[in-house]
């Protein structure tokens, strides 16, 4: 691929977490692969993802938010797009209404869900919004990839292989932190939108503790968003405990002496498209407790801990469960698991099936 091919990446309704982990893992394979790349954001985030040489970043806040983003996209996306002087347009679950050939990368399952479900999960303004860009990239977009077979599945999209396109996990620093045996401190890697389900995570916690003194548990995301996600009596137990921490956003070495130093990784989520973070638990040596929905059994095998969603007893049993060879069989597999999803091999392979595209079609 010659290095004057231009791609422009629509991160405007991106804002933190795994979403710009996402698109800074693609920015970065693209450089690589020779193209020129742009980022489109709204807001600052690149604060704990860095990104390579030759990934420039147009910064755009009058696109922030679900309704302004859409306005933008409408009346100055297409004349930015000219003046930069894009050759193709790589998007995140939304159509790009620009001339320019577009690739939809697909990462997020609420866009496909029934209605009243992505009502309850965010909101009736950005359910609406989301269902009909998520809509208009399937039937506009020159190619559409999906981030996991599920919402591939859930798209009702033609179900091809190649369409399907993991993004994959960094390799943890060496020397990362071990675990100690004695230390039953549970982390889990969340936000404050409701299918978090971090409600569940507390309850489980509380059954967890009451079987084992001193035992911990760490959120790290929002800290302001998850206390708020909570119920009043959930927010007072976090307040006058000890025992429940915040980290905020982490960097990825951070994270994963997080992830290494801890008895296990709790989610509870009831909507993941791809449980990336999971990997990243077994990657560090932390075993991973998931609940039994969406994406879970594609993303962790038979190396995770999958129970029933809501079931504290399950998931206690799975919990104490880890000890001795049956924690280090489970951390074996954790490791050989992750391993299949090396963050540049998969990037690349995302790389190559658009430039593949790109090839056919010119």
């Amino acid at each position: 691929m010659s290095d004057h091919r231009h791609i422009l990446m629509d991160g405007l309704n991106l804002t933190r977490g795994g979403g710009v982990v996402v698109m800074a893992r693609l920015a970065g394979a693209f450089a690589r692969a020779g193209w020129r790349v742009t980022v489109l954001a709204s807001r600052p985030l690149f604060d704990t993802h860095s990104l390579p040489e030759g990934v420039a970043v147009s910064h755009h806040p009058k696109a922030a938010g679900a309704a302004r983003s859409t306005l933008f996209r409408r009346f100055q996306l297409p004349g930015l797009c000219r003046k930069l002087g894009g050759d193709m347009i790589l998007s995140f679950n939304y159509h790009s209404p620009v001339a320019l050939p577009q690739v939809t990368y697909h990462i997020n399952i609420i866009p496909f869900l029934p209605m009243g479900d992505r009502v309850r999960a965010v909101g009736p303004l950005r359910a609406l919004m989301q269902g009909r860009a998520a809509r208009a990239a399937l039937s506009r977009s020159h190619l559409n990839l999906f981030e996991s077979r599920f919402i591939q599945d859930l798209s009702g999209a033609k179900a091809t292989p190649e369409a399907v396109r993991y993004i994959g996990i960094d390799t943890p620093p060496t020397g990362a932190v071990g675990h100690d045996d004695m230390d039953r401190t549970l982390v889990s890697v969340t936000s404050g939108a409701p299918h978090k389900r971090n409600d569940q995570t507390l309850t489980l916690f509380r059954a967890w503790q009451a079987e084992h003194a001193g035992a911990k548990l760490v959120f790290v995301g929002d800290e302001a968003a998850i206390r708020a996600s909570l119920s009043p009596e959930d927010r007072s137990f976090v307040a006058a405990s000890a025992d429940v921490s915040f980290t905020g956003y982490l960097n990825r070495a951070d994270l994963y002496a997080q992830l290494g130093a801890a008895y296990a990784l709790v989610t509870s989520s009831a909507l993941e498209s791809f449980f990336m973070v999971a990997l990243e638990g077994m990657a560090a040596g932390c075993p991973v407790l998931a609940a039994d929905t969406t994406s879970a059994g594609e993303s962790l095998g038979d190396a995770g801990l999958i129970v029933p969603a809501g079931d504290t007893a399950a998931a206690l049993a799975a919990l104490n469960s880890l000890t001795g060879d049956s924690r280090a069989a489970l951390i074996a597999k954790g490791h050989a698991r992750a391993a299949a999803f090396e963050a540049d091999a998969c990037a690349d392979g995302f790389v190559d099936t658009v430039t593949q595209f790109v090839k056919a079609a010119s």
